[in-house]
């Protein structure tokens, strides 16, 4: 592609004026370079544009969908009530923890993240500790 530019270059300074698209693209498929690496380089480009445009719409697509909300307290419910009440404000939930807790009674949701009362969009995860109840002690 360089030897073609250098070679328009040349051909500009010797005087070959080519004033319409019609004489460059008739001028640039007469060389060795040949229709089909022509293709392929506006194919390549049409992709990246294409590649380029979709990725620019989703971004916005994710960044302004869905409402805010409010996430509830789900601390001390059960993990089936906690998803019933986060599905209600359209908030999923995400468990990434088992924890033994003294102060949390079994199978109730002892930590929540992000806090109740934290403003969030819907479609959000609500990530939540289990309390595996009070450790059994060792004899």
């Amino acid at each position: 592609m360089w030897r073609r530019a250098s070679q328009a270059l040349k051909a500009f300074q010797r005087g070959v004026k080519l004033q319409t698209i019609d004489q460059w693209w008739r001028w640039l498929l007469s060389s060795r370079l040949g229709l089909s690496i022509v293709l392929k380089r506006l194919l390549t480009v049409a992709l990246l544009a294409g590649v380029f445009g979709l990725s620019s719409l989703l971004i916005m697509y994710f960044a302004l969908r869905g409402r805010t909300v409010e996430v509830p307290n789900v601390v001390g419910k059960s993990e089936v009530d906690a998803e019933k009440e986060l599905g209600e404000v359209g908030l999923r939930i995400r468990v990434i923890s088992r924890t033994h807790s003294d102060k949390v009674p079994a199978n109730t949701i002892s930590d929540q993240s992000p806090a109740s009362g934290t403003t969030v969009k819907t479609g959000q995860q609500v990530r939540v500790s289990l309390s595996l109840g009070a450790p059994t002690p060792t004899p």
